[in-house]
């Protein structure tokens, strides 16, 4: 049996239905993915750095990181922009500070499509920074020929102590993990 409420929630549903005239079947929507990137470990000279040391630069060798193709089919269909993290993983006892930067780019000469990201190292154990909009269009490019992105590590560090820092083979190893924050376009 229909209730009076019924028919009218009825009638309203086949009123607004024919007004339409069109529903979309599926919605429209994009989706926020964390593509990664290659990773790398970096090693630090063994030997004692004495408080006091005074900023000295560094750097690390240029590192190649083979991008997988499938990096190149996620971003087929993502924003122009998105951002780049990074996680730096290493020991707490190699308590240096300094002021970093890791480049990214798609040839060894680091030309004008360089991503940067500046951080500052300390004693923490992780460090995690974030690009802001970052164009996304030599990541894409370099993913699609299959081709490797290079990752350079350079800046200043010093050790203002009180003690000395010892490094080994224990806590000389920086781990470097990176991610594409990226939105794609899952339907249209």
């Amino acid at each position: 049996m229909t209730t009076p409420l019924k028919r009218a929630a009825l009638a309203a549903v086949i009123c607004v239905t024919t007004a339409c005239g069109e529903i979309p079947l599926l919605p429209q929507w994009d989706a926020n993915w964390n593509v990664p990137l290659p990773s790398q470990s970096l090693t630090v000279p063994a030997g004692t750095i004495p408080a006091g040391f005074p900023p000295q630069n560094v750097s690390f060798p240029t590192q190649q990181q083979p991008l997988d193709k499938s990096v190149g089919s996620l971003l087929k269909d993502a924003a122009d922009t998105g951002q780049v993290q990074m996680t730096l993983d290493k020991q707490a006892s190699l308590a240096l500070n300094g002021a970093m930067t890791l480049q990214i780019d798609s040839t060894s000469a680091f030309g004008p499509a360089t991503i940067s990201l500046p951080f500052a190292i300390a004693a923490t154990e992780t460090i995690k920074v974030t690009t802001s909009a970052t164009n996304l269009a030599m990541i894409r490019a370099t993913a699609n020929a299959g081709r490797s992105l290079y990752i350079r590590l350079s800046g200043t560090v010093s050790n203002p102590g009180p003690g000395s820092v010892v490094v080994t083979a224990a806590n000389g190893t920086i781990n470097i993990r990176l991610a594409l924050l990226a939105t794609i376009h899952v339907s249209r």
